[in-house]
């Protein structure tokens, strides 16, 4: 069965933004967690996937990269793995051939 262009576009929508809903959704958890007592595993789960998701609405709103807005969150591992890219290729990459 042939699969609709519309079906495949929601496809990749939701793979784009799956980090940043796991982190809006683990944040929410955490706050369902600190109301019901559990204030050592709920707060932190709060505060760190808050902080992420904050950065997720931030990336999606900014209009200088376009990685970041496209890929909320996880967009910054892109940026991370290009500072660390001298290290890695100074200890496992003998040439560049």
């Amino acid at each position: 069965m042939p699969v609709s262009s519309g079906s495949r576009l929601r496809e990749t929508l939701a793979m784009r933004y799956l980090t940043f809903a796991l982190c809006m959704l683990a944040c929410a958890v955490g706050l369902w967690l600190l109301a019901h007592g559990h204030r050592e595993a709920g707060g932190w789960s709060a505060g760190v996937f808050g902080a992420l998701t904050a950065l997720g609405w931030y990336d999606m709103a900014q209009d200088r990269r376009a990685v970041l807005r496209n890929y909320p969150v996880i967009g910054h591992l892109r940026y991370l793995l290009e500072y660390v890219r001298p290290e890695i290729r100074q200890y496992f990459i003998e040439g560049d051939n």
